[in-house]
């Protein structure tokens, strides 16, 4: 069973690994390896912390709970690399039983999900410029239709006095005729 066990979670489409007690791989995918690139590594054996010396204190406190029964989730988290890089990762963490009410270690599935928050960042951005760029052009427009307005206006009243000169020459034009 053990090895039917190993062979599905080695071939799974998702990012799995399997732990004993001691945080040891027990079980790895395929899709963990190259999610977390560490190439053609055997890491059935080695210990996870070796493996990934910057896990933090935080996520080894969550490694304890779950060895103690608890199950946790996390839907993103950034996850610092030893190489300077940064991924963002989707997890979830379950304990595993030897037995009923005796815990053998922990599975870890996870998923990397670096280049969708990488593209979700992106649109941010794009949306943030576009708005910069609405909140411009919208301004400039402002600023035409006031002038026009102001233009209008000026026009008006040049017309209004155009009309006023025009009745009064044809008052002044009458007022002479009658004399």
């Amino acid at each position: 069973n053990r090895k039917n066990l190993q062979l599905f979670i080695e071939y799974a489409p998702a990012s799995i690994a399997m732990f004993n007690r001691n945080m040891i791989y027990m079980a790895v995918s395929k899709r963990f390896i190259a999610d977390y690139r560490l190439g053609n590594v055997n890491l059935i054996g080695k210990c996870h912390y070796e493996v990934f010396p910057e896990i933090t204190e935080q996520w080894k406190n969550i490694h304890k709970l779950c060895l103690k029964g608890e199950s946790h989730k996390c839907e993103e988290e950034v996850f610092y690399r030893k190489d300077g890089k940064l991924d963002y990762i989707k997890w979830e963490i379950k304990p595993w039983f030897n037995a009923p009410n005796e815990i053998g270690g922990i599975i870890i599935f996870s998923e990397v999900i670096t280049e969708r928050k990488n593209t979700e960042l992106e649109l941010l951005n794009l949306k943030t410029d576009l708005e910069k760029q609405i909140e411009t052009k919208t301004r400039e427009l402002k600023f035409k239709v006031d002038e026009l307005e102001r233009f209008q206006q000026a026009t008006i009243e040049r017309e209004f006095r155009m009309k006023e000169l025009r009745d009064e020459i044809e008052y002044l034009k009458k007022s002479n005729k009658l004399e």
